[in-house]
């Protein structure tokens, strides 16, 4: 389904902008207005997967509104949860003209208010690098599954060189190797380009440490590294805000750069996911036997799931 005019409108005006005074104004307001194109790149991403029309799917941590609406367009019965209020205030109230199957609700990426086995596909786009803790909100996304259910996943890599320079969410060095209380510290009293430190500041994390969370929950990972990088020469708004960013996407375009990025970009587990991709695209499939294996012991059923394994 083709996104319209009002969808448009309804991105670009959403997100509650600092000042434009702000030394990130720029950036943020990039991040604003470019909601639907990452959110058509990422409808795009599921649908390479599955179809995803009339599919219970729950995006989580909605921001502005972009993805939300992307999937929506497509036909998909959509959850949109976000933690501020203020948020969930203003995107019902642009969504209210709007007659699609769109539930807009507050909600706890780390607390999900919804039974067991409810949803296709579960959406953490840009959420997990703010949470105090990332592997529950995993474990959450896992719960509210069905089984076979999707996973997708984004977020910055802390060892890149890349964000070390100039990490995605300040435009500044440093940034992406410090813990969240450094984080705090480096932002509202050192820079001061905050006056209160937030809990929900972002603190990247490693590849090790995303695998784990993940196999923790029984998830089989896969990048989609390579379908982003074929979008990000053929549409660079749907993969980078930064002005700068986009300017250095266009040069390497310009100068047929682009077919060698394009090799150096793979989906495997090596050097380059590891310690030089500056953000992990991927998918998490659940699978039965963990999720049965978890439901048995939620339900205090340890010594039966100890005996069907002794009986194999």
């Amino acid at each position: 389904m083709e996104i319209t005019a009002p969808f448009t409108e309804v991105s670009r005006n959403y997100d509650l902008l600092p000042p434009v005074s702000h030394p990130n104004y720029q950036l943020w307001a990039n991040y604003a207005a470019f909601a639907l194109d990452r959110g058509e790149l990422v409808a795009d991403i599921l649908e390479s997967f599955s179809p995803i029309a009339n599919l219970n799917i729950l995006d989580v941590g909605f921001g502005t509104g972009g993805t939300t609406l992307a999937l929506a367009a497509r036909g998909a019965c959509v959850t949109a949860i976000e933690r501020h209020p203020q948020k969930v205030q203003k995107f019902r109230q642009e969504i209210g003209a709007l007659q699609m199957p769109v539930t807009i609700l507050s909600g706890d990426a780390q607390n999900l208010k919804f039974a067991n086995e409810t949803f296709d596909w579960v959406i953490l786009q840009d959420v997990l690098e703010h949470l105090p803790e990332p592997a529950k909100a995993i474990h959450e996304a896992c719960r509210a599954l069905k089984p076979n259910g999707w996973l997708y996943i984004s977020t910055p890599n802390r060892w890149s060189p890349l964000n070390f320079v100039c990490d995605p969410h300040w435009n500044l060095p440093f940034v992406s190797v410090l813990p969240r209380r450094a984080v705090n510290w480096y932002i509202t009293k050192l820079l001061r380009r905050e006056k209160i430190a937030r809990a929900d500041f972002a603190a990247l994390f490693s590849l090790f440490k995303l695998r784990h969370w993940l196999k923790q929950e029984g998830f089989e990972l896969r990048f989609v590294n390579l379908k982003i990088a074929q979008r990000l020469f053929q549409q660079p708004t749907a993969v980078v805000n930064s002005e700068a960013h986009i300017r250095v996407v266009n040069w390497l375009a310009r100068w047929r750069l682009d077919k060698l990025v394009a090799r150096l970009v793979n989906d495997g587990l090596g050097f380059f996911n590891y310690f030089i991709n500056p953000t992990w695209y991927l998918v998490a499939k659940t699978r039965n036997a963990t999720f049965m294996s978890r439901a048995l012991k939620s339900h205090g059923m340890n010594v039966a799931l100890q005996t069907l394994r002794y009986e194999k």
